[in-house]
């Protein structure tokens, strides 16, 4: 694939945040936002423009589209623990979530620091799927329930990051994103088997 720069004038625009109502998906509007900046490219001849300086041996898509799963997941782990850690009553569940709460905001700044080298915009809220996956944990009113639903959701949502995590670094020879995505790796895999760990404690 040819590696072109981006315009100055158009990375300026990058990550713009977008308004949501509760009939749009976050998520799918960062996809049409990073689809219809590659078409403007492609059609200008520059083959994607500052998204294929990502290296991607696919084409720009799929570096837009892996980003914006990785922050849609990790925005959800951010969400779904700041509630476990004011509701669960285990203190070992508690000190879990509140970690991955830590440990998520610092990912979720340097996803977009990432996602700005490239022009991709990233969604601004959960998508709708992410979004109904929180207030169904919201709606268990029992302790230990609650804290069933929290583990096994981390562990679901870990490795669906996990699995677009592998992609990204199989796929991209930049050396940057490669190094960005296997650290990302490397802390969901650890939020997961933490999770699986504590939630084989309770029957």
């Amino acid at each position: 694939m040819k590696i072109t720069t981006l315009s100055a004038a158009l990375v300026s625009g990058l990550l713009v945040a977008t308004g949501c109502s509760s009939s749009t998906d976050s998520k799918k509007m960062a996809d049409n936002a990073n689809d219809k900046k590659i078409e403007k490219m492609d059609s200008a001849n520059t083959k994607g423009g500052a998204m294929a300086t990502a290296g991607s041996e696919g084409d720009a898509k799929d570096v837009a589209d892996y980003m914006v799963t990785l922050a849609n997941t990790g925005r959800a782990e951010y969400e779904m623990s700041q509630v476990a850690a004011s509701r669960a009553t285990t203190p070992a569940v508690k000190d879990y979530a509140s970690k991955t709460v830590g440990t998520h905001a610092k990912d979720e700044e340097e996803l977009k620091a990432e996602a700005a080298k490239y022009n991709v915009t990233l969604p601004t809220a959960l998508s709708n799927d992410s979004q109904d996956m929180l207030n169904t944990l919201n709606k268990e009113s029992k302790p230990m329930d609650f804290e069933k639903k929290y583990l096994d959701d981390m562990s679901d949502i870990n490795d669906k990051a996990i699995g677009k995590e592998k992609d990204l670094i199989g796929k991209t020879t930049n050396t940057d994103l490669k190094a960005y995505a296997q650290k990302m790796m490397d802390d969901d895999q650890k939020h997961m088997a933490e999770a699986k760990t504590l939630r084989s404690t309770m029957k």
